[in-house]
């Protein structure tokens, strides 16, 4: 179901042609294979640096990070339908980049595509030198986990209850918490949990306060 015939050239791979996989409850992300724009002696260098991208994803508990063998059959700069991939992989979220090596360093741009629509999310340009490149790997992956829990959390928002809170400076408190809680500083799910309980002393029945 996945291979075919081409006249002249002999068998591809055709995996838009398989079953789709089914999509679990918990958001997923896969990371495609990045485009090279350099030279092609640099392809390994650019795979390998796509590869700690995924790994460097998988730390982070609130997506599932599909397998590298999964995302990489499909290229980022093919001219794709990207519902058909994400349908294929059984992702909701897709996150493609392209990267050229120089050298002194390396220069990517990397893209956050949603599956359900194709459209894309987040997209930036990065620039790394010598052994700036390991941190620019971990940018990256926090990069793409801020974008995809602050749309986890939005979609949380929106579906935990046709009812508002009965408080407006306890709602208000509320987004105050979720921004800090998508933060990076020291100090950030310290205070986000203190804005929370905040929300809760205006409205003991705001059932998200609560669940933050």
């Amino acid at each position: 179901t996945i291979i075919r015939t081409v006249a002249k050239r002999g068998y591809v791979l055709s995996l838009l042609e398989a079953p789709k996989q089914e999509r679990s409850g918990q958001p997923s992300v896969a990371v495609l294979r990045f485009s090279n724009e350099g030279a092609p002696e640099d392809t390994p260098l650019i795979d390998g640096f796509a590869e700690d991208i995924v790994n460097a994803l998988a730390r982070f508990g609130r997506v599932a990070v599909l397998a590298r063998n999964s995302g990489f059959a499909f290229v980022s700069d093919s001219a794709s339908d990207w519902r058909a991939v994400g349908d294929s992989l059984g992702a909701t979220y897709l996150v493609r980049g392209r990267a050229t090596t120089r050298a002194d360093g390396m220069r990517v741009a990397v893209s956050l595509i949603a599956a359900s629509t194709g459209g894309v999310l987040w997209s930036d340009t990065f620039s790394a030198f010598g052994g700036q490149i390991f941190e620019l790997q971990e940018e990256i992956a926090r990069r793409v986990v801020k974008r995809l829990v602050a749309r986890i959390d939005d979609a949380g928002i929106k579906q935990a209850s046709p009812k508002p809170p009965d408080s407006l400076a306890a709602y208000e408190l509320l987004l105050r918490g979720l921004a800090r809680l998508r933060g990076y500083a020291s100090d950030d799910n310290e205070a986000a949990r203190a804005l929370f309980q905040a929300a809760v002393e205006k409205d003991p029945t705001y059932a998200l306060a609560h669940s933050y």
